[in-house]
């Protein structure tokens, strides 16, 4: 296998651009925030002929995490990027500088996967081949949110289960849980339900007697009933239901899931690609969960194609055995850069070009970049 990490990459210069974008199809999570405008920060590392992208997760504001995409762009160009640049670039260089600088995890893996990309296309060999993922197909999942009525959500799940979809997320919350869900599960009976109340139950005995209505309705698990630190809420939670437990917004890191699993906060593990630091740590993470008979799952976060590619890739890891969050382009972003994603007979195909996976051309967007920096190497 080739030695990505240690490889010296000719880089010539790195681009930061921010492109304004929105959500094609509104969605509104368990806590009650409505996601439309999505203003994306893409990454280009540029040299030798080769072009690698990434892309960062951080939304534009701090209501999922503590980081929000002006923060992502203000640390990535006042003080990521030119301290990468003043010496010979590898993804092991970056992995020193990345631990010198508290969180930020969604930047740093928009950096690291333009790094992934520019050495893989450097070396012609696709991240699905790198990693020795033989699969070919995956089932995807789409997430579904809160409506005003059952009826309007019974519309946008026959909407996706139309599309091909045989997995949903439905968003939860406090007075819309167990009816709304028992609803979908009489009119789909052969769907895979998940379900997702984004921190939104403020504590256990609320939370406790109504989730445990879930538990007849082959439900394959409820994610992040509490806020992000309510750890003891969980394992205490997990005492009174039996559907499994997911935690998101709480992991931020193969550490911490190492250390909420131990504590008994969580049976499944929802991973965000960018949150928890980028590819490598989704590798430790998938390890993780194989070595201890765990089970997880890829988030989504509204990203574009390049993220979709990594999603999709790292989805199939062994660790990662649930299907994914997987937004086909009539649910994702009004922007195209790249195939979209497709379903065919309930499956997409995991990205297997050069690179992470699929070709991109962002002079699609050029209309739409807000800002653009470039930084020279050397």
């Amino acid at each position: 296998m080739i030695d990505l990490i240690n490889l010296v990459l000719p880089i010539e210069r790195i681009e930061v651009l921010l492109v304004e974008a929105k959500v094609k199809k509104s969605l509104i999570t368990g806590s009650g925030l409505n996601y439309n405008d999505r203003p994306l920060l893409l990454i280009k590392t540029i040299g030798n002929g080769v072009v690698g992208y990434g892309e960062c997760q951080s939304l534009p504001l701090p209501t999922y995490s503590s980081e929000y995409t002006d923060a992502s762009l203000q640390f990535l160009t006042n003080i990521f990027i030119p301290k990468l640049l003043k010496s010979p670039i590898t993804i092991s260089k970056f992995e020193n500088v990345a631990h010198e600088f508290k969180n930020y995890n969604m930047a740093k893996s928009s950096i690291l996967m333009a790094l992934y990309d520019f050495a893989l296309k450097l070396n012609s060999i696709s991240l699905k081949d790198y990693l020795g993922i033989t699969s070919t197909t995956i089932v995807p999942g789409s997430v579904v949110g809160r409506r005003d009525t059952i009826d309007d959500l019974l519309d946008d799940v026959s909407d996706a289960y139309g599309e091909g979809y045989r997995r949903v997320k439905l968003k939860i919350a406090p007075g819309f849980d167990v009816a709304p869900v028992e609803s979908v599960r009489n009119h789909f009976d052969d769907l895979e339900i998940f379900v997702d109340a984004n921190g939104s139950y403020e504590n256990l005995k609320v939370a406790s007697n109504a989730l445990i209505g879930l538990d007849e309705l082959n439900v394959t698990l409820v994610e992040q009933p509490f806020e992000q630190d309510e750890i003891i809420s969980n394992v205490r939670l997990g005492g009174h239901i039996k559907t499994p437990i997911s935690l998101d917004e709480s992991i931020v890191s193969a550490t911490s899931l190492k250390n909420l699993t131990n504590l008994g906060a969580c049976d499944v593990v929802t991973v965000k690609v960018g949150k928890v630091g980028g590819i490598g740590e989704v590798q430790k993470i998938s390890s993780y969960l194989k070595e201890n008979g765990l089970k997880g799952y890829v988030g989504g976060m509204f990203s574009s194609g390049i993220g979709i590619c990594v999603d999709l890739v790292l989805a199939s890891l062994p660790g990662l055995t649930l299907s994914p969050d997987v937004a086909t382009f009539k649910r994702g972003l009004d922007i195209q850069i790249c195939e979209p994603v497709r379903i065919v007979g309930g499956k997409v195909e995991i990205p297997c070009n050069v690179g992470l996976g699929k070709d991109f051309d962002l002079s699609t967007v050029s209309s739409r970049i807000i800002k653009n920096e470039t930084f020279v190497c050397g």
